[in-house]
């Protein structure tokens, strides 16, 4: 992650955003961060997760599945892993 301070940010837009790479770029005012500029790609995911947040669907489906795991117990990461392999 790249900061600049907003006094320092004098630069069009442009040669910020051609500079961002894959990683965000921070603005801060008096080293407080007050904005970010983030490659869209990002943005986009940050996006589409946050949509799933305000869902109240999606928080009821995650709750019912929070609350069967802790019942009835699951599988750990690896054992899901070895069971959707391709070829399997």
């Amino acid at each position: 992650m790249t900061y600049i301070e907003i006094t320092e940010a004098n630069d069009p837009l442009s040669v910020f955003a051609r500079r961002l790479g894959r990683e965000p770029l921070v603005v801060t005012a008096q080293g407080k961060p007050i904005a970010a500029l983030v490659p869209y790609d990002e943005f986009e995911l940050e996006l589409e997760a946050a949509s799933l947040r305000k869902d109240p669907r999606f928080a009821a489906t995650l709750q019912r599945s929070r609350d069967r795991h802790e019942k009835e117990g699951g599988i750990s990461p690896e054992e899901l892993d070895r069971q959707i392999e391709p070829g399997d």
